[in-house]
């Protein structure tokens, strides 16, 4: 009888379980289907743009000049028509010149909508309109959530709207005159909280977690700061998105800013891993010693470790290797493009590894600190 009352709510189980993952597939599809209506109608949202825009109905090319290293300059002569504002229906010609790398040049095709805007010659292109684009990624990205994480899914998507909310507001109090180093230090602060906040519920583990995560950050910042401190300065012209002219001190701000959250996921991902590790042990044995929590933590860290430093690598070093291989095709030597442009991503590199290593006996200690303080209460 008892081994029956077991089948049963087995099969109980997986019926729900099976239940809730046809749920999860159905709303998935349904917001897929929501995304592709509103690319739909992003795609011709003309209307609400002051900017003109032209749709691009014929494309016309010309080589202009061969360069020895195979580069080619070409010139592109744009038909299209105006799609909105007061000379919306009139045809336009536009000339565009590329060059064959795409370093920095966008090439444009047939069917493609263009900003453009008004100059001593007539009219130029600006950019390309991706709106459409942009709306259809986020549902892709909101429907996967959904499909394999249910509601967690859509808290995560949550979480990361806000933090995106909080890094616009961090800009904007930058632009204004804030230290942007103290803005960022706020920020990485509340992104922690916030995102494992919604992940995991406020509760002893998160909070454990986002110190851990917070205190881990600022001490590899602060060993990368006084490393810069000692060395020579470098060079800030080859530093990405650098407003031109710069100063150096607001430079070196954006790039301390910059290593403060350049391992913020892996160490937090790290943070969790270790505070649930700790939870969990204590939880099952109050009375177990530090040695063998050190133990046991060292093990999980250990195969956790080369996953997180990989995964800074590729989000720091990796987002280099199309420049360094379009720099090789080009004849610039290595040595040049790792010491101007590919140095500051190293740099980011190195740091968001050590804060990954510090955040397994961090979150440790301080998970030990709450934790056990909780079990003697």
């Amino acid at each position: 009888m008892l081994l029956i009352k077991g089948v049963y709510l087995n099969i109980k189980e997986e019926l729900i379980e099976n239940k809730k993952t046809r749920s999860h597939i159905i709303m998935g599809c349904v917001l897929l289907f929501v995304g592709m209506l509103l690319s739909f109608l992003t795609l011709h949202d003309e209307t609400f743009y002051k900017t003109k825009i032209v749709k691009i109905n014929d494309v016309y090319e010309k080589i202009e000049r061969e360069y020895k290293n195979k580069e080619k300059r070409i010139k592109q002569t744009i038909k299209g028509e105006i799609v909105n504002g007061s000379h919306k229906g009139k045809s336009i010609e536009l000339s565009h010149k590329y060059y064959s790398s795409q370093v920095y040049d966008d090439v444009y095709s047939k069917g493609d909508r263009v900003f453009i805007e008004k100059n001593n010659e007539g009219y130029s292109i600006s950019g390309k309109k991706r709106d459409h684009h942009a709306v259809l990624m986020i549902f892709i990205l909101l429907a996967m959530l959904v499909m394999v994480a249910g509601t967690k899914g859509i808290t995560t998507f949550l979480s990361l709207i806000i933090n995106l909310i909080v890094l616009f507001g961090a800009i904007q109090l930058y632009i204004r005159g804030i230290n942007l180093v103290l803005v960022i230090s706020i920020s990485v602060i509340l992104f922690a909280l916030m995102l494992l906040g919604f992940n995991t519920g406020f509760s002893k583990k998160t909070y454990s977690a986002a110190i851990s995560t917070v205190v881990s950050l600022f001490i590899a910042t602060l060993i990368s700061y006084l490393v810069m401190k000692l060395a020579p300065e470098p060079n800030y012209e080859f530093f990405e998105y650098l407003p031109q002219p710069y100063d150096v001190y607001d430079a070196k701000l954006i790039f301390i800013a910059s290593i403060i959250i350049t391992g913020l996921g892996a160490v937090m991902d790290i943070a969790v891993t270790m505070t649930s590790l700790v939870s969990e042990i204590l939880r099952k044995n109050p009375e177990v010693s530090v040695r063998e929590l050190k133990k046991s933590c060292a093990k999980v860290g250990d195969d956790v470790l080369g996953t997180m430093i990989n995964v800074v690598f590729f989000s720091n070093v990796a987002a280099a290797i199309p420049f360094l291989i379009l720099s090789l095709k080009n004849g610039i030597d290595v040595d040049k493009v790792l010491k101007y442009n590919v140095f500051f991503d190293i740099v980011r590199f190195f740091t968001g590894s050590i804060a990954t290593v510090l955040a397994i006996p961090v979150s440790a200690m301080v998970a030990v600190k709450i934790f056990r303080k909780r079990e003697e209460q």
